[in-house]
C-alpha cells in the first residue's frame, strides 16, 4: 500500500489489477480530511500509476460529501470525469439515502452513466467495470 501524503494528511492506496481493469483503492483507514485538495493527489496518482479507476470508500468521506447543498460530491466527481477517471464511492449508504431525496437521486443519476457510481462493494464494481468493457 502506498500512500499519498500532502499538507491535507496521508491518504493509504493500493492498485489492484481486475482483468483488463486496474483501480486504484483508497484504504478502508483513510481520512479526507481536505478532500478538495486530496482529489488531486488521486488524480495524480491515478495518471502515475495508469489507472482508469479510483474506488473510495464511503466511510472515508466527510459528511459534508452526502449533503448536496455543500457541492463537494458534485465538484469532486466532476473533478475526476473531467480527467476521464471513473470514480466508485464503495460501501453502504442506505442511512444517508433515506435521510435525503436528492441524494438518492443524484446516486441514482450517476449509477445510470459511465463515469460516476455507488456501488456496495468491490465485487459489485469489478462487475460493472467487466459489462462495460465487454
Amino acid at each position: 500500500m502506498a500512500l499519498i501524503e500532502d499538507d491535507a494528511g496521508a491518504i493509504p492506496t493500493a492498485v489492484e489489477d481486475h482483468g483488463a481493469s486496474r483501480i486504484l483503492v483508497v484504504g478502508d483507514n483513510a481520512h479526507f480530511a481536505d478532500i478538495r485538495s486530496h482529489v488531486n493527489d488521486l488524480i495524480t496518482e491515478a495518471w502515475m500509476q495508469h489507472v482508469s479507476t479510483i474506488a473510495i470508500p464511503v466511510n472515508c468521506l466527510p459528511e459534508e460529501f452526502f449533503q448536496l447543498r455543500s457541492g463537494v460530491a458534485v465538484a469532486m466527481s466532476q473533478k475526476l470525469v473531467n480527467y476521464r477517471i471513473t470514480v466508485a464511492f464503495v460501501g453502504d449508504i442506505a442511512d444517508k439515502v433515506l435521510d435525503s431525496q436528492p441524494l438518492g437521486d443524484f446516486i441514482r443519476d450517476c449509477n445510470r452513466g459511465r463515469w460516476i457510481w455507488f456501488v456496495a462493494d468491490m465485487r459489485e464494481l469489478t462487475g460493472r467495470l467487466l459489462s462495460r468493457n465487454c
